[in-house]
């Protein structure tokens, strides 16, 4: 009875081995390091990841990812995506003033006058008639921005609806009307109607920063009334966030049924909200769809459809806009082009782009710390970290942690960690041992139960 007892003991300690998880990592469980460094422990810190990072994590969710302190202690630490690029957006018009093709946009030129208030703003501006015959073309506007006092990052121009077909727009700066700049050498604006598809672009990126006046200059001149109106769009007050972006050349390409299939992979998991589909060839306007999924087993899962192009017509060239997701980890990537004029030799490539990470964590002393980070053996880790956070008061942010920095990355564990180990061994093993001890534990109530039955047929002869 006794040896039976050790028995089971032995074999449910092989179980409860065999079948409860991991224990905590360490840092040879991982594929790579990193040193942090803190100006002060006994607070949070946050780190902002860089992309050598994401080529190593294995996991979708992040999870083979840790901090250590220098005696190998596993820090609280959790992963947040930055937000606010979908502010609502704040635009204001500004004046402009038109400038015939003929007369030279310079406060101290000949043909034109511009009268100014003591505030910069300008009052109107006169330029010499054209010729009785001569329709007045607009070549040049200037626009007052001198009571905006604020930094602007876009401009915004509509265009009359009788106005057809695209052209290259020019942006100086100037702040004395006579002294200019460029600042945009060459965008394309106004409507394009191709192949049977109407694409218009009406916005131009500016270098973000405050101006006071503004001088467009048009590839082909306008009619007067061309232009309606002009606006500037006033970013967030708080410093636009780092973005990082990795471009992808096609792995394969298959046809199928008049459709090609290009497939592309990324290492790593990348938190992906931007997608720009570069078109090698000009006059390429193709209908596509682009799919994703996180490995190779699991279905493709659609993440957009739309028109993809690269036009160039009379001397302007129009790209496509990039693509905006939610965030999407999927390392794996398939672009159909339902349509493919002139793609069979040289293909697209996908420019991935996404904001880091920040990883938030405890020091609890001075450090230094270790990230560590790539890894196919390790759980998730388990923080309340979230929690803090959310009870942080408004005005205080991660943005307002203090920021760790970073040493040169190091080699902890290696590829191995990186290979996906086998763990069916565990479970014919666990299957063995509960089955022996279900076997056991059978014969022992069988031998029990002949036990009782004999000591009951005893005494009953003994009373006999």
């Amino acid at each position: 009875m006794r040896r039976t007892i050790l028995l089971l003991a032995l074999i449910f300690l092989i179980v409860w081995r065999a079948g409860a998880g991991a224990a905590e990592p360490v840092p040879e469980d991982f594929a790579f390091g990193m040193p942090l460094n803190v100006d002060a422990g006994g607070g949070l810190n946050v780190f902002i990841l860089p992309a050598t990072v994401y080529d190593a994590l294995a996991r979708a969710d992040y999870g083979d990812l840790r901090v250590f302190n220098r005696a190998g202690q596993t820090m609280a630490h959790t992963l947040q995506i930055p937000a606010g690029e979908r502010l609502p957006e704040n635009w204001a018009e500004v004046a402009a003033f038109p400038l015939p093709e003929a007369a030279q946009a310079s406060a101290a030129g000949n043909e034109i006058h511009i009268e100014t208030r003591a505030d910069g703003s300008i009052v109107h501006i006169r330029t010499l008639p054209p010729g009785p015959s001569q329709p007045v073309q607009i070549r040049h506007h200037i626009l007052d921005l001198s009571q905006v006092n604020t930094p602007v990052d876009r401009l915004r121009v509509s265009l009359a609806p009788s106005h057809d077909g695209l052209t290259h727009l020019k942006v100086e700066a100037g702040e004395d009307l006579a002294h200019w700049h460029t600042v945009v050498t060459a965008a394309a604006v106004g409507t394009l109607n191709y192949l049977g598809h109407r694409l218009a672009r009406s916005q131009v990126d500016l270098p973000r920063r405050p101006y006071t006046y503004l001088r467009l200059t048009w590839s082909s001149p306008l009619e007067a009334e061309t232009l309606e109106t002009v606006s500037v769009r006033k970013p967030p007050a708080q410093a636009p966030l780092s973005r990082e972006e990795l471009a992808l050349s096609a792995r394969e390409k298959q046809q199928e049924n008049g459709r090609t299939y290009i497939y592309y992979d990324a290492a790593g998991h990348r938190p992906v909200d931007r997608i720009r589909i570069d078109l090698p060839l000009a006059g390429t306007l193709a209908r596509i769809s682009l799919v994703s999924r996180p490995d190779e087993a699991s279905p493709w899962r659609h993440r957009y459809s739309g028109l993809a192009y690269h036009i160039a017509q009379d001397g302007v060239t129009l790209m496509s806009e990039p693509i905006h997701l939610s965030a999407v980890s999927d390392p794996h990537w398939r672009l159909e082009i339902q349509s493919d004029p002139g793609l069979q030799t040289r293909l697209p490539r996908l420019v991935l782009g996404w904001h880091p990470h920040r990883l938030v964590f405890t020091a609890t002393d001075s450090g230094p710390f270790r990230l560590a980070y790539g890894s196919t053996r390790v759980p998730p880790a388990n923080s309340h970290l979230d929690d803090l956070l959310r009870s942080l008061k408004h005005n205080r942010t991660v943005s307002d942690l203090p920021l760790a920095r970073a040493g040169r990355p190091f080699e902890l564990g290696g590829a191995k960690t990186l290979t996906v180990r086998s763990d069916a061994w565990k479970r014919y093993l666990l299957w063995a041992s509960m089955i022996v001890a279900v076997g056991l534990i059978g014969g022992l109530a069988l031998r029990l139960y002949g036990q009782v039955k004999r000591s009951g047929a005893e005494v009953g002869s003994e009373d006999e």
